[in-house]
Formats: structure tokens, sequence, C-alpha cells
């Protein structure tokens, strides 16, 4: 189970790295055509250092994008999920060890008596075993999908680095009386946005 998890997990960051290599080859290339206009301004901050700077350390593509701040909040999660599947991989290996000494009926040894506490051992034994096993299967496809947000945070914050955030964008809703058909009228929401 745990080889086709690893699968899983290899295949889905393969699919990741790859979509995000297809989106950080046309924002390079799109970089380097303005560049090419523009030969006054700085170097452009690049999308695709902040994805490969996330990718190899975590943290390190929003040091790069200046978002200083998220990286306690990254390796906290990391550092609650490590926890967390350390902390059930030890119970597993616990209860399974526990289950395997009972079904050979104390040939391997007795330490499923430590661990019981009801009357019927082999049911609470593969119950806990089950249990924590899908908790441990949760933590590190968890570990994975946060390992991946990381990446996609860095990228997208990458793309949006010199995006416009003053003032002057607006978002303006009003009550607006809409002819989808000639002569019915309608009433619906106007948005306009100004820039």
């Amino acid at each position: 189970m745990k080889t086709t998890a690893l699968k899983y997990i290899l295949i889905f960051t393969l699919m990741i790295s790859s979509a995000l290599n297809f989106s950080v080859e046309a924002q390079t290339k799109s970089a380097t055509n303005n560049s090419r206009q523009d030969t006054t301004s700085e170097k452009p901050h690049s999308a695709r250092k902040a994805t490969l700077y996330s990718t190899f350390l975590p943290g390190l593509g929003q040091a790069y994008n200046q978002q200083y701040w998220k990286i306690p909040i990254i390796y906290a999660g990391f550092g609650t999920l490590i926890y967390f599947i350390h902390y059930n991989g030890k119970n597993y290996n616990l209860y399974r060890e526990g289950y395997i000494d009972f079904k050979s009926n104390g040939t391997k040894g007795t330490k499923w008596q430590d661990i019981v506490v009801s009357n019927s051992p082999e049911e609470e034994l593969k119950f806990y075993k089950d249990y924590y096993r899908r908790w441990l299967e949760l933590s590190v496809i968890g570990t994975a999908a946060w390992y991946a947000l990381n990446i996609i945070d860095a990228n997208v914050y990458g793309h949006l680095f010199h995006f416009d955030i003053s003032k002057d964008l607006t978002l303006d809703l009003k009550p607006a009386v809409v002819e989808p058909v000639p002569y019915q009228a309608s009433l619906g929401i106007s948005c306009s946005f100004t820039f």
C-alpha cells in the first residue's frame, strides 16, 4: 500500500511540475518579449525562479517574492504534518505488531496484552491498526498537498509580483435594467471596473 501511495504522490508531483513548467515557460517568453521592448527597466521578477526555489526548498520561493511572513507558516504546516506522520506511524506499528502477535497465539510475543483494554482483543487490535493506518496515509497525502500548495503559492505570487494594487482600482456594483429580449426588461446588477 505504501508503494501505491508513493506512486500516486510521485505522479501528482510530476503533473504539478509539468503544469507549472508550462506556465513558467509561457511567462518567460512573454517576459523576454517585454524586456526587449523596455531595455531601461531593471531585471524583471521571474515567476520561474520563485517556482523552482520553492520546489527545491519550501519557503525559498516566498523569500524570493519578498513574502517573508509566509515562511513560518509553511514550516509550521510541515512540522505539524510530520508530527502526525510520526505519531500515526508509531501507533500503527504498535497495533500491527500486537495484531500479528495475537494472531500467532502468542508464539511471537505478548505485546498485544499491554495495549488491549477491551474484552475482544482481536477486534480492538484490528480496529486501531486500520484506524492509525488510515490517518498515517492521510498525513502523507496532506504533506504532499502542503508541498504542492507551497509551490503553487510561489508561482502565483511570482506572476503577481508587479501587479498594481493601488487605490485607483475600484469595483462598482449598481442595480441596472437589463434587456435581453426587446421590450422585456428585467432587473439585474451592473458590475464595472475602474483602472
